[in-house]
């Protein structure tokens, strides 16, 4: 294998990882790798030379990744500090998935359940009672067997069982 033969074989591997790091973009743990190693292997492979059209794409494609990457998860991260309602509701969530057997109380008026949350949110009352600014636990007493039944239609692909 020959000095040119390699640096096709670089600039092929280099140019794959900036497609996985822009297709995988929202997933920062496998994006920022995949997209720093297609710029150090896209640098390399010039060699003496200059950068070879393919490259060339592949350092945009894994520089624009590796910015979308960045922007999202610090987006992301800004959001969830500085929201303390969506951050109580995380960790509700989280606290259900954890521990499902503890019951934990919202800093709303009244506590919800994880499930019951879950069910809220799967069933598109959640966004309906944020959207009109309404509590959804006067709503839900009356509702919450046809929310359920509405989840379990969604889920089953149409069946109520």
């Amino acid at each position: 294998m020959n000095h040119s033969d390699n640096r096709s074989v670089m600039v092929t591997v280099s140019f794959v990882l900036a497609l996985v790091a822009f297709a995988s973009f929202q997933i920062f743990f496998i994006s920022l790798p995949c997209a720093s190693v297609s710029i150090i292997l896209a640098l390399i492979s010039r060699g003496d030379g200059p950068l070879v059209p393919r490259a060339k794409a592949a350092l945009a494609c894994a520089s624009a990744a590796a910015v979308l990457t960045t922007v999202l998860t610090v987006s992301a991260v800004y959001t969830y500090m500085h929201n303390p309602q969506l951050r109580a509701e995380v960790e509700q969530l989280y606290q259900y998935y954890t521990d499902p057997d503890a019951e934990t109380g919202s800093t709303d008026e009244s506590p919800k359940s994880g499930e019951a949350l879950l069910r809220e949110i799967l069933s598109g009352q959640y966004r309906a009672d944020k959207q009109n600014g309404t509590s959804s636990d006067t709503a839900q007493s009356g509702t919450a067997s046809q929310s359920a039944n509405e989840v379990s239609a969604t889920l089953n692909g149409g069946r109520v069982i």
